[in-house]
């Protein structure tokens, strides 16, 4: 229990935590083996998750859920935030498409999967969110900045 009680304090941990959260499915130490290498990428290919040891994936989980409070923004994927801004700034998901070269359908995937994971329910929940957030200011919508009229 020693081993693990220290795991869970390893300064490596939250790196790991993040980059699972991000949507990782293998985290690999820089210092292994080409074997272990190749291990991760066939079981990430299989859709599985791989660890480098020492992190073992019942560790991660328990840290998972005692960290389970944290902001929901951070929960997005990279892709899900570019689709927020996108969203945020008016672009309709076939503007967003076209911006991020991707389908109009794949666009509203992104969207229904960050207001999901947001917990909202409309496109102007995402642009109020975005706001309140500070993550598009209002002068990039073309808004008068405070002060001008």
């Amino acid at each position: 229990m020693f081993v693990s009680q220290k795991l869970l304090f390893d300064p490596v941990l939250p790196y790991v935590v993040e980059a699972l959260r991000s949507g990782a499915s293998a985290y690999v130490l820089k210092d292994a083996r080409p074997e272990e290498l190749v291990s991760a990428i066939r079981e990430a290919a299989a859709g599985r998750r791989f660890l480098s040891a020492p992190f073992r994936t019942d560790l991660i989980e328990t840290y998972l859920k005692r960290t389970g409070d944290t902001d929901p923004y951070e929960a997005l994927t990279p892709r899900e935030r570019e689709v927020l801004h996108l969203v945020a700034e008016g672009l309709t998901s076939g503007e967003i498409a076209g911006r991020l070269f991707i389908s109009p359908r794949t666009a509203e995937s992104h969207r229904a999967n960050l207001m999901r994971k947001l917990g909202l329910r409309s496109r102007t929940d995402l642009v109020r969110f975005a706001f309140q957030r500070g993550i598009v200011p209002l002068e990039s919508m073309g808004a008068p900045a405070p002060g001008e009229s």
